[in-house]
């Protein structure tokens, strides 16, 4: 389960944040390796191979904040089932807050 405190999913890759500051490009991997391909593959499929759009992009690092959430959704989405997102959600420790089922977090 995710919980988002704000309507959409994406912290500040989708709110605003539009470059990383990473260096080492090499060191990326994993899900976050994901998302940049899938930006740099996002400016491929829009604007073509050899555009500005994906020479700004830097390989996926620098992208429009509406880019990034589309990205992220399109990765829960595959996952539809899996993963349940709860936006305008804070985790709160507060017994009113929250509901258990065979321990599970329900609310």
């Amino acid at each position: 389960m995710i919980l988002e405190r704000t309507a959409h999913i994406g912290g500040l890759p989708a709110n605003g944040l539009g470059a990383t500051d990473i260096a080492t490009r090499d060191a990326t991997t994993g899900l976050f390796w994901e998302f940049v391909d899938r930006i740099k593959q996002h400016y491929i499929l829009t604007y073509g191979e050899n555009s500005e759009q994906v020479k700004v992009s830097s390989d996926g690092y620098h992208f429009e904040p509406s880019v990034g959430a589309k990205v992220l959704d399109d990765m829960l989405a595959e996952h539809a089932g899996k993963i349940t997102v709860k936006l305008m959600r804070q985790f709160d420790a507060d017994d009113e807050n929250i509901l258990l089922h065979n321990n599970r977090i329900k609310k």
